[in-house]
């Protein structure tokens, strides 16, 4: 009677146990699946900072450019104008530069920002990480008017 009576304590501690372990397994899933989503909405996130940076950062060049040279590059110049002296017209003899280095001209995926003018105005773009128009998340543009 003993034997039996431990047999059952047995069975149903090691019955107990499968359900810790279980439940353990269970909330281990959970956790590795909210880490991954914190860490994409983290990684998003900071590439779009970046961005942001980088577009303000070339934002400050082409005004420095603009002091010196009275003028914002033309699209044909483009913005490798803030790193060597214009060679298309309009020239600038004021050319103080260089005012960017090639690092900043480009976005966190190697691709450089798009510059274009439209009289006295310029706009800086980005097209995300597929290089394409439009796009969500990492994917979407970001463009200096949209700071």
């Amino acid at each position: 009677m003993l034997s039996l009576v431990h047999e059952v304590v047995f069975v149903r501690a090691r019955q107990s146990w499968i359900k810790v372990l279980l439940v353990i397994f269970i909330l281990d899933i959970a956790l590795i699946a909210a880490g991954y989503a914190i860490y994409r909405f983290a990684v998003h996130t900071d590439v779009a900072a970046d961005i942001q940076v980088r577009l303000r950062e070339l934002e400050k060049s082409i005004d420095l450019y603009y002091v010196d040279c009275k003028m914002f590059p033309t699209e044909d110049q483009g913005l490798e104008a803030l790193r060597f002296a214009p060679e298309k017209e309009p020239l600038c003899p004021t050319w103080q530069g260089p005012y960017a280095d090639n690092a900043n001209l480009m976005d966190p995926w190697g691709r450089a920002f798009i510059y274009g003018r439209d009289g006295d105005f310029y706009s800086l773009r980005s097209l995300g990480a597929d290089g394409a128009p439009g796009g969500d998340g990492v994917n979407s543009d970001l463009a200096l008017e949209d700071l």
